[in-house]
């Protein structure tokens, strides 16, 4: 009789369980997409950016008169081997017009540099 009584008990905690499971499942909100900046709308990788921005033919890159090629390796350079700061800097310069990429140069000259150094080093490796 006890037995029966604790089965009876144990089948109702799970069954309530389960319900309350379905409930939360059906009444979460769906998580947001992440996207590059570019708003391509293709899944950004580890450092918020597209692959095709990072390297994807010019035409993809809609603010790419903001930077010339040794420039963008830079930048390349910081989003590859930077840590979350440098990765920031690097996703707001590939994001950046013209105008506010300087402001960025200007505000982290010894960063552009380190990394400048970074990206001639992959050049010469042949690791673009």
């Amino acid at each position: 009789m006890i037995g029966e009584v604790v089965i009876a008990a144990l089948l109702w905690i799970i069954m309530a369980a389960w319900a309350a499971m379905l409930i939360a499942e059906a009444t979460r909100k769906p998580t947001p997409t992440p996207r590059c900046p570019c708003d391509d709308g293709l899944q950004p990788g580890p450092m918020g950016l597209c692959v095709a921005c990072l390297n994807g033919p010019p035409e993809h890159r809609k603010r790419e008169a903001a930077m010339d090629d040794l420039d963008r390796e830079t930048v390349i350079a910081m989003g590859r081997y930077g840590g979350s700061f440098i990765r920031g800097i690097a996703a707001a310069a590939l994001a950046a017009d013209a105008e506010n990429f300087k402001r960025l140069r200007a505000a982290f000259p010894d960063h552009f540099e380190s990394y400048a150094r970074m990206a001639a080093y992959d050049r010469a490796k042949g690791e673009r």
